[in-house]
């Protein structure tokens, strides 16, 4: 709270992604659909959409509802 205030890039969180507690967003960072950021991750660039974001620094652990080719 006591800390100035300084405008950088904007922050964009999509629909229905879940924040882990602790974690924080840089600036410029842009979290697709669907996402998992997890608990005490310092995220910062882009990640697709479903994406699983780890620990610091961040990076994309998995993709979440990847499609499946069936066997024939």
């Amino acid at each position: 709270m006591q800390q100035p205030s300084k405008r950088g890039q904007p922050i964009h969180i999509k629909y229905g992604s879940w924040i882990g507690t602790g974690a924080a967003i840089l600036a410029g960072t842009e979290i697709g659909r669907l996402s998992v950021v997890g608990a005490n991750s310092v995220c910062k660039g882009k990640f697709p959409d479903y994406s699983v974001i780890g620990p610091e620094p961040s990076r994309l652990l998995f993709t979440r509802f990847t499609t499946r080719k069936k066997k024939s």
